[in-house]
């Protein structure tokens, strides 16, 4: 029916099941492709995992040229769109956002999957709703990849070094994914931005680049971010 986007690793198109008469996403990756093998492990994760806000497996085809995932389709817009279309976003909507994907990203590391590739573009979002997309970059515990695709800005120092990609570097894209709600940008000075000390320090503590330093689990991150909205409640009442 339509072109729904191209990513790293190919692109993804709605269909419409011609006897079920609804839509899926099917996302189309050549067998050509350098990191052919990567992407189709996508199928291979996301088969065991059953969460509202992770899209469902349907079913995988393939032919001489390509292997063709086919997806649950979940409506909404990118947070990137969301960001653009809405500017200023009060605290409270950034810290219920964040709390979901926070939620979502509890389930992942709990079944021992690492996102690898937390950015706007692969949060969607639905009338309040998040939804986390584009598990292609996706790593699991019992795994050691030495191949690290990260997107430049959302991924952490260890993308770039010997260290491996765990829970805490999908922590440090989630720290930037807050500053670039509260502020707009991705870019660290624009922290001055952001008035309220206590989400410009849970920012700080989601980005440092020292691995000690950084929240290092996300239900720790789930529990500040809790108090940030409450404070915030409070200082409005």
């Amino acid at each position: 029916e339509a072109l729904l986007g191209r990513g790293a690793f190919g692109e993804v198109y709605l269909a419409e099941h011609i006897n079920l008469k609804v839509y899926r996403a099917v996302k189309c990756i050549s067998k050509c492709h350098d990191f052919y093998g990567i992407a189709t492990r996508e199928a291979d994760i996301l088969k065991n995992l059953r969460h509202p806000a992770i899209p469902i497996i349907y079913d995988i085809e393939e032919n001489d040229d390509c292997v063709y995932i086919i997806e649950e389709f979940v409506k909404g817009m990118s947070l990137n769109s969301f960001i653009t279309k809405h500017g200023n976003i009060s605290v409270k909507e950034i810290a219920d956002i964040a709390l979901q994907l926070c939620q979502i990203l509890e389930y992942l590391h709990d079944n021992k999957v690492y996102h690898a590739d937390i950015k706007p573009e692969n949060i969607l979002y639905d009338n309040g709703r998040i939804y986390l997309l584009d598990y292609g970059n996706a790593r699991t515990g019992d795994e050691n990849i030495n191949l690290k695709i990260g997107t430049k800005g959302y991924a952490a120092p260890e993308f770039y070094t010997a260290d491996e990609v765990r829970g805490d570097s999908d922590i440090y894209a989630i720290g930037v994914v807050l500053l670039v709600l509260a502020t707009g940008k991705k870019d660290t000075k624009a922290m001055n931005e952001i008035s309220m000390v206590q989400l410009r320090e849970l920012i700080a503590l989601c980005i440092n680049h020292s691995r000690e330093e950084r929240i290092k689990d996300v239900k720790e991150l789930i529990r500040r971010l809790k108090k940030i909205k409450m404070l915030k409640t409070e200082a409005e009442n």
